[in-house]
């Protein structure tokens, strides 16, 4: 959980979320970038380290990329704050 926030972390089903209008012009990593290779890799070994920050409409603030490799991966949750 962030230190600085009193927001409780919650599992949500990542179908279930978008990103926020104001990112969606924002440039998306390839999948066959090395930069995403490398991210995926390391969230793989790591797991996921932040949750993804979420409005409570489900719209994605931070945490795109993460969102991705999660449905990549297939997952049925991912952390929201």
């Amino acid at each position: 959980m962030d230190p600085f926030s009193s927001n409780p972390i919650v599992l949500r089903d990542p179908r279930e979320l978008s990103i926020h209008p104001a990112l969606k012009a924002m440039p998306r990593l390839a999948k066959d970038d090395p930069r995403y290779d490398a991210m995926r890799n390391a969230w793989r070994t790591a797991g996921m380290i932040d949750p993804l920050y979420v409005t409570a409409a489900g719209e994605i603030c931070d945490g795109r990329h993460r969102w991705w490799f999660a449905k990549d991966m297939q997952l049925k949750t991912v952390p929201t704050m």
